[in-house]
């Protein structure tokens, strides 16, 4: 008798034990997946800003290799991007202006982006973010060199880090 009530006892905690757990789990990767609170709607908001109607993208030819920062591993570790820039054509001749000027000017763009990578290191992108704050980054740095507003966004399309 005393062998049984100590089994259904045993069987208990251990099925408490394991809902916890379960719990537990289901606790911390719902608030890990879930963004902070305001981010998403204010990525939503800047991509509905962009008129894609009035968007003609520049494709940089080739990817992007670099070197990055050394991180706390001590390692040395590289990245590659292809990056395509996105530019305002609301102004059909202003727009098609600025590709021309873009693509004769493509080394500056290459060596805004290779500013900004190799200013990061391998754990900045390797994080789940890493993507969307590397396209703000090259967009405001872009932005910067070229002193203009007329490129609008910054789409990658291939990101890889080793």
């Amino acid at each position: 008798m005393k062998n049984k009530v100590m089994m259904i006892a045993i069987i208990v905690l251990l099925v408490v034990l394991l809902l916890t757990i379960c719990v537990g789990f289901f606790l911390t990767f719902r608030h890990l997946s879930t963004p902070p609170e305001g981010e998403a709607e204010v990525t939503e908001e800047v991509e509905d800003a962009i008129d894609k109607e009035n968007l003609l993208i520049y494709t940089l030819d080739e990817s992007i290799y670099t070197n990055l920062l050394t991180g706390n591993d001590g390692k040395a570790h590289v990245v590659r991007v292809s990056v395509s820039i996105g530019i305002d054509n609301s102004d059909e001749e202003a727009g098609a202006a600025f590709m021309t000027k873009i693509g004769d000017q493509s080394v500056i763009a290459k060596d805004a982006i290779l500013s900004v990578l190799r200013n990061k290191t391998y754990d900045e992108l390797s994080r789940a973010e890493a993507q969307e704050v590397l396209r703000e980054e090259i967009l405001a740095g872009l932005q910067k060199e070229f002193n203009t507003n007329e490129i609008v966004t910054v789409y990658i399309s291939d990101l890889f880090v080793q």
